[in-house]
């Protein structure tokens, strides 16, 4: 298990942990927390790993 640290988008600063080998991408789902968001309005925010860090590159509508 490695830890890694997220850089930049809406999980800048956290800590997540990774099974196995480190990919080129970590993907999480998120979901709005702002009154009146719907669950279909859930998003998935990729992560790249450059330069031996996982920077934010886009939120990509859908699950």
């Amino acid at each position: 298990m490695t830890v890694v640290e997220l850089f930049g988008g809406p999980l800048d600063g956290k800590r997540h942990e990774v099974e196995g080998e480190l990919g080129v991408e970590l993907r999480f789902s998120a979901v709005p927390r702002w009154e009146g968001a719907r669950a279909d309005e859930a998003v998935t925010l990729v992560y790249r790993r450059e330069e031996g860090v996982y920077r934010y590159v886009e939120s990509v509508p859908g699950v």
